[in-house]
């Protein structure tokens, strides 16, 4: 019995090659459209790119605002970006109202919330959706993007410029405080005939030695007057003494006696004098520390309002990097591995 030999196929052949290529591309494109097309479980994706640096870019000069820890600020951002604030705002976007963005749903800013998928690569911040509608995916990620920086971003700015205000009234209030203690301290050292705490001491220790050589002289008066009298007491007893002499006794004790008051009032006025001048050095030297205070508190302030009018035309510490854009379909390495 004979066998009939089996054909082969000849890749050589210009049929079997023009047959070949066919099949292939024949079944390539069916993959390729088939691939290309949304299924459930496997939708499209949007996504925005935002810059979110923790601190605020500096031109040139740090501020004295606090510094923020960039791993609690982005746990904090991830939190806020989908606090009901942005979402609410989000879903107040034209475009969104427009589309009934969430329309039958009990809680339209949680379940927003829900759809959304946030993250950080780097001080990049991701804010994605996934859904079957591409052409509303870009549309609505883009919204939540913009509410973000309308609502969270654009506020912080408005509120270091309120700060720089603020700063400038207190600036102002620290100036006008320090014109009136500069000339209450004027009056004061036309009062005490100095401002230099140095001559006042000097003064006061004029005042004290006076006071001494004042005292000194009052008790010598009053000790020759003691004896005066002790003199007149004794010659009083003697019935030969001179009425000229007890007259001559009795005047000298009555001028020592008015000197006496004399040295008196002076030593009393030297000592209002030299209490006067303590008092008047405590003054000056309260005064004086006030405005050193009050001159140091005003140029840090007047210094951070100058830094401020600079670091105020920096960046945003936040802003778009990439919009959304409408997905062209979903990817085939998207479709094998999820």
């Amino acid at each position: 019995m004979s066998v009939e030999p089996r054909t082969r196929f000849d890749w050589n052949q210009p049929r079997t090659r023009a047959v070949g290529s066919f099949a292939f591309i024949l079944v390539l494109g069916v993959l390729v459209y088939w691939f290309s097309q949304p299924r459930p479980g496997y939708p499209y994706k949007a996504t925005a790119l935002l810059m979110v640096s923790a601190n605020h870019p500096k031109i040139l000069f740090d501020t004295n605002e606090p510094k923020q820890d960039l791993a609690a600020f982005q746990r904090q951002t991830l939190a806020v970006i989908k606090g009901r604030m942005v979402m609410n705002a989000a879903l107040s976007d034209p475009n969104l109202v427009e589309l009934k963005i969430g329309e039958g749903e009990s809680d339209r800013a949680a379940w927003l919330a829900s759809q959304l998928k946030t993250s950080f690569v780097g001080e990049i911040l991701e804010i994605r959706m996934d859904g079957e509608e591409k052409a509303v995916l870009p549309i609505v990620v883009n919204a939540v993007a913009n509410a973000y920086l309308t609502e969270i971003v654009n506020v912080e700015a408005n509120e270091r410029q309120k700060r720089l205000d603020g700063l400038k009234r207190i600036w102002g209030k620290y100036q006008d405080d320090l014109r009136s203690k500069r000339e209450s301290l004027r009056k004061l050292a036309m009062y005490a005939g100095s401002d230099d705490k140095d001559t006042l001491t000097l003064m006061k220790q004029y005042q004290i030695e006076q006071q001494g050589r004042i005292k000194g002289e009052m008790l010598s008066t009053e000790s020759e007057i003691r004896k005066l009298k002790a003199e007149i007491a004794v010659l009083s007893r003697r019935k030969n003494t001179p009425d000229s002499r007890m007259e001559a006794l009795t005047e000298k004790v009555e001028v020592l006696t008015q000197l006496e008051k004399a040295l008196r009032t002076e030593w009393e006025g030297s000592k209002e004098v030299a209490t006067d001048l303590t008092l008047k050095t405590l003054d000056l030297g309260q005064m004086t520390e006030e405005i050193r205070l009050a001159e140091k508190t005003a140029l840090a302030i007047g210094s951070e309002i100058e830094i401020l009018k600079v670091e105020l035309q920096a960046p945003s510490r936040a802003r778009m990097f990439e919009q959304a854009v409408e997905p062209k379909g979903p990817l085939v390495t998207t479709w094998l591995f999820r």
